[in-house]
């Protein structure tokens, strides 16, 4: 696998503090299923708004789709969003419908967050 699907990169700082930063994860699927995954991105403590999520296949698959949410102890949300409430982290969870037998599936985030 490329140095491109293995690190895990601060991208940009905010004039506020903040940072974005991308994180990714991989995983070998041995039956076709639906697949859940988390993709931690080191660089954050806690991360206040998920920008872009992109995931690949190998072989490639057509028939993708996916919902999103962040690991949080008050409320999980689909929009990127996390309430101020309740103890947040660094961990985006991930659902990944109908990945066929056989596949490696690397996700990819990109969010915005305090380092």
């Amino acid at each position: 696998m490329s140095e491109w699907f293995t690190k895990n990169w601060l991208v940009g700082q905010l004039r506020d503090g903040r940072v974005i930063a991308k994180g990714k994860n991989y995983l070998v699927v041995a039956a076709a299923a639906n697949v859940a995954m988390d993709v931690r991105i080191p660089d954050l403590r806690s991360i206040a708004h998920v920008i872009e999520v992109e995931f690949y296949t190998n072989p490639q698959t057509y028939a993708l789709w996916y919902e999103k949410w962040l690991h949080d102890t008050s409320a999980r949300t689909g929009t990127g969003e996390v309430s101020d409430i309740g103890k947040q982290s660094n961990v985006v969870g991930l659902t990944i419908f109908q990945v066929q037998a056989a596949t490696t599936l690397t996700a990819e985030v990109v969010a915005i967050g305090r380092p």
